[in-house]
């Protein structure tokens, strides 16, 4: 979604950044003849008759700058999008040209673990002949091999048996690496 906002950006950007140029520029020379105007009126105890036209001649440019960004259905930065009313459909077609797609978003570590046992247990009840099956538990059992390679089996004395010890669990236990 950050994509499909920064794109939008640089499209209103190319399409009406002249406005926002022209509202930046005017508030630049208005806070300028601001600045002037307090000088003078130091100076002199009152403000100048010009500065006082400047300044409305440059607030009237203003308004109508502003008028213009404000009748915009879309404004736009890198990060954030504000749109009016109604814009919401058209905003989110676009992004859905662009790629995005709704409620997508990666799973956690567990989730992705659990949607892949639900998959497994799916595929093993739809398996139509016993090599589908075989072929799957031997899959699951290459897969269980794997895991155990980390780990190791040791006898332990106080239980007087043999223990299974996961790598991972080790670490947690001793804090070796």
């Amino acid at each position: 979604m950050g994509s499909v906002i920064s794109d939008l950006f640089d499209a209103v950007n190319n399409n009406h950044g002249d406005k926002y140029m022209l509202r930046k520029q005017l508030n630049q020379q208005h806070d300028d003849i601001i600045a002037i105007g307090a000088n003078e009126k130091q100076k002199t105890g009152k403000t100048p008759y010009w500065v006082q036209v400047k300044r409305e001649k440059i607030g009237k440019e203003l308004s109508k700058v502003r008028a213009q960004i404000t009748a915009l259905p879309v404004r736009a930065s890198k990060y954030q999008t504000v749109m009016k009313e109604g814009m919401l459909p058209w905003f989110l077609q676009r992004a859905a040209r662009m790629g995005w797609k709704p409620n997508k978003r990666p799973d956690s570590q567990e989730l992705a673990k659990f949607k892949r046992g639900q998959y497994d247990r799916q595929r093993k009840r739809g398996a139509s002949t016993d090599v589908q099956l075989i072929t799957m538990v031997d899959k699951t059992q290459y897969r269980k091999d794997e895991a155990l390679s980390s780990s190791a089996d040791f006898f332990d004395e106080a239980a007087k048996g043999w223990c299974h010890l996961d790598r991972e669990d080790w670490r947690a236990d001793y804090g070796a690496v």
